[in-house]
């Protein structure tokens, strides 16, 4: 799994894409105090630097609870 770039001027090439492969991912939701929720979906195999870059979170109304998407 392959995470793209999408920052203003970053030329450099993304990850290479390897047709059918797929990696696990494992998430986390927290709330805070205010009760904000956050989920962060990472690969779960990723280790090191790995697992620093290849993430992605989502805030508040970004998600929703599997059954309300059907």
């Amino acid at each position: 799994m392959g995470l793209a770039r999408t920052t203003p001027g970053d030329d450099r090439p993304g990850p290479p894409s390897v047709p059918g492969s797929r990696s696990e991912l494992s998430a986390v939701v927290e709330t805070t105090e205010d009760g904000r929720r956050s989920c962060t979906i990472y690969p779960t195999d990723a280790t090191g630097v790995d697992r620093m870059s290849q993430w992605i979170t989502a805030n508040g109304d970004s998600f929703v609870e599997l059954g309300a998407a059907e």
